[in-house]
């Protein structure tokens, strides 16, 4: 048994010893964390809703807090993987989006 869970915690070592996946995989996770203080204020609904900018500014600052003390190249990661984060997202939503719209037509010529 000691055995399994000494393979665990090296393979999770060795998965997070990349500063960029690691960086990356919180950003993710962080996003998910968000959805546990469902439902959020109006006001906020509204700025997440309305404005990238918003959505980059939160990634961003966390990223910087994960990664202190902060140099060139962490910055560059953290903007690459903001931006990163928020394209997925929109193209898991425009894939949504479409599969919903191709679910109304079948639903329709049936």
């Amino acid at each position: 048994m000691s055995q399994v869970i000494d393979n665990i915690v090296n393979m999770n070592n060795y998965i997070y010893q990349n500063n960029s996946v690691r960086m990356m995989l919180f950003i993710i996770s962080g996003v998910f964390l968000g959805y546990t203080l469902e439902p959020i204020p109006k006001t906020l609904e509204k700025l997440f809703k309305n404005s990238n900018i918003f959505k980059f500014i939160i990634l961003f600052v966390t990223a910087c807090i994960y990664v202190y003390p902060l140099n060139i190249q962490h910055l560059i990661n953290i903007v690459v993987c903001s931006i990163l984060a928020l394209v997925i997202f929109e193209g898991i939503r425009i894939y949504d989006k479409y599969v919903e719209e191709k679910e109304k037509e079948n639903k329709k010529t049936n």
